[in-house]
């Protein structure tokens, strides 16, 4: 794969993406509740959404708790 083209999504990445997707844009807790919805933790949701090299690390007070 050239260095300039990105791997294509895991079955997750994909799930989290339309999660993301159908949730409202004003939501107050995306990542929290993609997690809650997939069974996931939020750090593995904020992990694909929010890609650490690009937007630093992620805690989990970022968001509000559900």
């Amino acid at each position: 794969m050239a260095s300039n083209q990105k791997a294509p999504l895991t079955t997750v990445e994909q799930a989290v993406w339309a999660e993301w997707g159908a949730l409202p844009d004003d939501h107050s807790s995306p990542v929290k509740e993609i997690a809650r919805r997939l069974s996931m933790t939020a750090a593995d949701v904020a992990f694909i959404v929010y890609p650490a090299e690009i937007m630093g690390a992620w805690a989990d007070d970022q968001e509000p708790d559900l």
